[in-house]
């Protein structure tokens, strides 16, 4: 196998040397030592599986992330979100202007929606349950809203927790 080339399907284990097993190793992150035996069944067990160099799948990783980050924020109508953080003006803490939603609707959504994307199973959120109780009980430092599109009918909410230290 040559330093410029890259690809699985020219590399032929049985034909090649030890430096070659070295350098297709550390370019798809397997384990380097070993003996011979055991280095050529590694070798042919990652062409077998069609195990890919770490420069593919870190390429991989990015156009997934980018992809992830882009279509986070598209709501099922197809409107693009804007991110929280981008957000600079148009906040109120008036709590008046947020919509009003029972405890049986916030529960039912957060743990009996069965709107999971990769099943039909509940989501389960039983954690994020949590928050009503942090507001009540004053952790919450501040409640700020942001009507994003009233056509959309979309709302950001903000909640900050001032930061405290845990004491013994």
């Amino acid at each position: 196998m040559k330093a410029s080339d890259n690809t699985v399907k020219d590399f032929d284990v049985n034909k090649a040397n030890c430096a070659e097993l070295r350098q297709y190793f550390r370019q798809h992150g397997l384990l380097v030592s070993g003996s011979k035996k055991e280095v050529i069944e590694r070798a042919n067990g990652s062409v077998e599986i069609g195990k890919q160099p770490l420069k593919v799948l870190r390429l991989q990783d990015e156009n997934f992330a980018t992809e992830r980050a882009r279509n986070r924020l598209l709501t099922p109508l197809g409107y693009k979100l804007p991110e929280v953080k981008s957000i600079a003006s148009g906040w109120s803490s008036d709590v008046n202007l947020i919509p009003y939603f029972s405890d049986i609707d916030l529960y039912n959504y957060l743990v009996l929606n069965n709107q999971r994307t990769f099943d039909d199973k509940p989501i389960g959120a039983k954690r994020q349950l949590k928050a009503k109780v942090f507001f009540s009980d004053g952790h919450v430092h501040s409640v700020i809203f942001h009507e994003i599109n009233i056509a959309m009918s979309k709302h950001v909410l903000y909640l900050p927790f001032p930061h405290r230290r845990r004491t013994k």
